[in-house]
C-alpha cells in the first residue's frame, strides 16, 4: 500500500508541474527478482502505450525501480517503447546496506552482485539515462554506487533516498 500511495503522489506532482499522462505503476511482488519485476513492468509499458497510442514512454524509477527500468531494455519490444530513463536514487552498482535485506532483488542490490555486474557490463543505455542522486542518500551506500558510466549524472546534496522523491 505504501509503495501505490508514493507512487500516486509522485504523478499527482508531475501533474501538478503540467507533465500529463503519467502512470503510476508498483513494482510487486516486493520480494521478487528484478528480472521477474523488468517482464511485469513491459506488460505496463504494453498496456499504456495500446491506452494511450503513443510509440514510446519515459520510464522514471525511484531506488530499484532505476534498476527495474534498466533490465527492461533487455527485452527487444520493450526497449523500442523506451524514449528515455531518468533514475532516482538509484543504486547502479549496489548497496552495502542491502546484505540486510531480504528476498531475491536484496541479493541482487547487494554490491558485487552477479546480477548487477552482468547488467552493467552491458555497457550504456540504448536510450538516453538519467541518473538523479543525492551525495546525503542514507540508503545507497556508498553514495557514488549511483553514479552510472555512459549517463547524465545529477549530484545533489541535503536529501535523503526517500526525501528524493518529493524534493523540489
Amino acid at each position: 500500500a505504501w509503495l501505490a500511495w508514493m507512487s500516486a503522489l509522485f504523478g499527482r506532482k508531475l501533474a501538478a508541474r503540467g507533465i500529463a499522462g503519467t502512470w503510476a505503476v508498483t513494482l510487486e511482488p516486493p520480494l521478487a527478482g528484478i528480472d521477474q519485476l523488468a517482464q511485469r513492468l513491459a506488460g505496463h509499458i504494453a498496456r499504456i502505450c495500446e491506452a494511450t497510442e503513443a510509440k514510446q514512454v519515459v520510464l522514471v524509477g525511484h531506488s530499484m525501480g532505476g534498476l527495474v527500468a534498466r533490465a527492461c531494455l533487455r527485452d527487444p519490444r520493450s526497449r523500442d517503447r523506451i524514449a528515455k530513463i531518468v533514475t532516482l536514487a538509484t543504486p547502479h552498482h549496489g548497496s552495502e546496506l542491502a546484505r540486510r535485506a531480504v528476498g531475491e532483488n536484496g541479493r541482487q542490490l547487494r554490491r558485487g552482485s552477479a546480477w548487477l555486474a552482468a547488467l552493467n557490463a552491458e555497457g550504456p543505455a540504448p536510450v538516453p539515462l538519467v541518473s538523479v542522486f543525492s551525495w546525503h542518500d542514507n540508503f545507497v551506500a556508498p553514495q557514488d554506487s549511483a553514479i552510472l558510466p555512459g549517463a547524465e549524472n545529477v549530484p545533489l546534496a541535503g536529501i535523503g533516498h526517500l526525501s528524493l522523491v518529493f524534493s523540489e
